[in-house]
């Protein structure tokens, strides 16, 4: 659950900066690509137009030039060269193919002579001046109109376009003051709902069962009474205090880990450890833990849910023992025999010790129950069970494997004799008269004994030991037969 957690209360601030970060902007930015597609668009209307408009005016004052120059041909019968000259620059000006293709006739016949007929060459030099002079006048009024419409034109969206732009900015200027306060409100509810989570989210503390700690650095950040109640320690004491405070000395290591994994990302369910309570003692805890983020989505800080796991603890060790206890008598059932005989061996084989195996069986014990009843004969078992652990050392093993049967594994026995005298004991133990309820009855058992190195392995160590108490029924029963 590396999954990342965040506070509850980081939420209405994460949603408003998203409203900010998206909904506001798109509006301004929207609004001012209008206002720049306006202005670049009508200012290249208005570049074009003006640009034109100069055209036209050059061509006008060009095609005026050249009419000059033609006039003042006309009237000097000289022709100067230079003068020619400038007529045909003025003419080039105006970019217009007839008139400088007229303005080449008109040249053409001023550089004619003819002695014969001086008047004809003048007469043709004077009417191609006149139809020059015609259509230049005309390309310099119509271009002059031309340049005179086109700077309206330029003047008109030049005034049109500064118009919209501060119409635009104006209507940006309100829409920007009614997102404001639209803005506004939403920081407004988002404040207050922020508070209302806040209050809910310290009631839900205050008022929790579970204890609900909050680890920044290290360091014990909040402490709700419901810690108290678990862990002793007062709020004014334990804030501030390093978490480490908490810590029994077999359990540094779990709960060093249950922070870290928590502060790097790691979601911690019900995890079992153990925290000190302020008297000293350690208290069974099940902490599930979780990372808090910052505004920025880094784990600053841990919350841990701890509760009592005293309960659990104990109910898991009752189930323990109850799957390995003989329901009926309370030792050890035929599961537990089995492992406690593997490790029995095991220890006699590595450590060169011996160990002792007693195989015991009641004598006549259907009599009983077919005698007195199930009631008599189980509460008899009880009692022979209780007798067998009397008998033998603390530390020895006794199990019920099944009906009548009993077995204890000795370990670290001192041979043959050592094996025998606990056999005796237990016999003599279990002879003892007893009353049950109105029922006097007197018991023996029959115990076969077989040494750890009496087999190559557990299996065939119980193997020897039945056989040896086999042989001591065969006897005549209430003896002991150690399997040599």
């Amino acid at each position: 659950m590396g999954a990342v957690v965040t506070h509850p209360a980081t939420a209405p601030r994460r949603a408003l900066r998203w409203r900010r970060r998206a909904d506001r902007p798109a509006l301004a930015v929207g609004a001012l690509a209008l206002a720049v597609v306006i202005l670049v668009g009508g200012w290249r209307i208005t570049d074009s137009a003006s640009t034109r408009a100069s055209v036209s005016q050059v061509r006008s004052q060009a095609a005026q030039v050249a009419l000059d120059q033609v006039v003042a041909l006309t009237t000097d019968a000289a022709y100067p060269p230079g003068e020619v000259a400038l007529l045909g620059i003025a003419v080039a000006h105006t970019h217009d193919a007839r008139l400088q293709l007229l303005e080449r006739d008109f040249v053409a016949a001023l550089r004619v002579t003819s002695a014969t007929d001086a008047r004809h060459v003048a007469s043709v030099a004077a009417a191609r001046a006149r139809r020059l002079e015609d259509a230049l006048g005309e390309t310099a009024t119509h271009e002059a109109a031309n340049a005179a419409s086109l700077a309206a034109t330029a003047s008109r969206v030049r005034t049109t376009v500064r118009t919209l732009t501060v119409v635009l900015l104006v209507l940006l200027g309100l829409l920007t003051t009614a997102l404001d306060r639209r803005f506004q409100r939403r920081r407004d509810e988002d404040e207050r709902r922020r508070q209302r989570l806040e209050r809910q989210l310290a009631t839900l503390v205050e008022q929790s069962g579970d204890a609900i700690i909050t680890v920044n650095g290290g360091t014990v950040t909040t402490w709700n009474p419901a810690a108290e109640r678990l862990l002793g320690y007062p709020e004014a004491t334990i804030l501030g205090a390093p978490v480490a405070l908490l810590d029994t000395e077999g359990a540094v290591e779990r709960n060093v880990e249950i922070w870290a994994r928590a502060r790097d990302g790691a979601t911690i369910v019900a995890a079992m450890t153990e925290m000190r309570h302020l008297d000293g003692r350690g208290i069974p805890v099940e902490v599930t833990a979780s990372p808090l983020s910052d505004e920025a989505g880094h784990a600053t800080a841990v919350s841990a849910v701890v509760r009592d796991a005293t309960e659990r603890r104990a109910r898991e060790r009752r189930l323990a023992t109850a799957a390995a206890t003989d329901p009926l008598t309370g030792v050890a059932n035929h599961a537990s025999f089995t492992s406690a005989l593997a490790a029995a061996r095991d220890e006699a084989r590595t450590s060169g010790s011996t160990a002792a195996l007693l195989f015991i069986d009641l004598d006549r014990f259907k009599e009983v129950n077919d005698t007195y009843g199930h009631d008599v004969g189980d509460a008899l078992l009880r009692v022979v069970a209780e007798r067998v652990r009397d008998a033998l050392r603390p530390d020895d093993f006794v199990a019920r494997p099944g009906g009548d049967e009993f077995v204890a594994v000795c370990r670290r026995v001192h041979g043959t004799p050592e094996a025998r005298e606990l056999a005796r004991r237990v016999a003599e133990r279990v002879a003892e008269p007893l009353q049950i309820g109105e029922v006097t009855l007197a018991t023996s058992v029959s115990i076969g004994v077989a040494l750890s190195d009496a087999a190559d392995d557990a299996d065939g160590w119980l193997r020897a030991a039945d056989q040896a108490m086999y042989r001591a029924k065969r006897e005549g029963r209430s003896r002991v037969h150690v399997e040599v």
